[in-house]
């Protein structure tokens, strides 16, 4: 009876022993995972920042470009109308140069 006794405590022993190994090689395959999936996370989180730094600097050339765009157009207008303001006063400069020469 002592055997038996001895025996089942011994069978529960491993058992229990045999649960334990079980649920540390679980518990470490979890752990493998999670770490995984965190690299892979960080890996994305990563990406979506470079890929968002890059929009924001494409955004911003795209900006300067228009507004560069917008003053050159700018400049030429007011060049333009400047011109228009000189243009009837040329004829009076040479006449004027002419007739003091003359």
């Amino acid at each position: 009876m002592l055997e038996n006794a001895l025996k089942s405590v011994k069978e529960a022993e491993e058992k229990a022993a045999a649960a334990m190994r079980e649920a540390d090689a679980q518990a470490a395959a979890i752990i493998e995972e999670a770490k995984a999936k965190a690299k892979d996370m960080k890996d994305e989180t990563g990406q979506k920042i470079r890929t968002q730094k890059e929009q924001a600097e494409e955004e911003a050339r795209q900006m300067s470009e228009n507004s560069l765009k917008e003053a050159e157009a700018s400049a030429q207008k007011e060049a333009d109308a400047l011109r228009q303001l000189v243009e009837p006063k040329r004829e009076e400069a040479v006449e004027a140069v002419i007739t003091s020469l003359v």
